[in-house]
C-alpha cells in the first residue's frame, strides 16, 4: 500500500519501505 499526494507541484510517495519524494515525470 502506498500513499501519492501532490502539494506545490511535487508528489510524496509514502510507503511502507519508507519516504520518497519525487518531482514527477
Amino acid at each position: 500500500v502506498h500513499y501519492v499526494a501532490k502539494w506545490k507541484g511535487i508528489t510524496f510517495m509514502t510507503s511502507r519501505q519508507g519516504l520518497g519524494v519525487g518531482g514527477g515525470t
